[in-house]
């Protein structure tokens, strides 16, 4: 049974897994992740700090960009329930369409740098992300438990 349920489970995409994951998170008390915003011309850097213990879900990103991890460390959830490690100091290219689910293990700072000249936060988040659409499979939902039970 539970074979049938996961497989028929894995025909929904990504997007719609993580919205609903997001969906059932944004009921709980929410975490405080403080951002702060940096420009340079034609350069604006976002920058975001975790605490542990936290899952994040990243937003859908319109365009590819660099990722820097300045701080810390988190498993992050593939879309297959796959997890890795990913721990300061780290720098990648991260593509456009992708969506992050995080499981902070270490207080996490983590920048992302997009080129564009704007500096209109309204404008910049029209320009850069896709409009809020939790979409977490269920997987991911298992193993951000699993990694929470591990680390108690």
């Amino acid at each position: 049974m539970n074979a049938v349920l996961a497989d028929s489970h894995d025909l929904v995409p990504f997007k719609d897994k993580v919205s609903e994951v997001g969906r059932c998170l944004s009921k709980l008390q929410q975490t405080q992740c403080p951002v702060t915003h940096r420009f340079a011309p034609g350069v604006y850097l976002r920058e975001i700090f975790m605490p542990a213990d936290t899952v994040v879900i990243g937003k859908v990103h319109k365009t590819e960009h660099f990722n820097v991890l300045i701080k810390g460390a988190c498993l992050i959830v593939h879309d297959d329930g796959r997890r890795e490690e990913l721990r300061a100091p780290m720098t990648f290219v991260s593509g456009a369409g992708v969506q992050k689910v995080l499981y902070i293990t270490e207080d996490m700072i983590w920048q992302t740098i997009h080129v564009t000249p704007e500096t209109d936060m309204a404008k910049l988040e029209e320009m850069i992300v896709e409009p809020c659409e939790w979409a977490v499979p269920q997987a991911i939902t298992i193993e951000c438990q699993k990694i929470a039970e591990e680390r108690r």
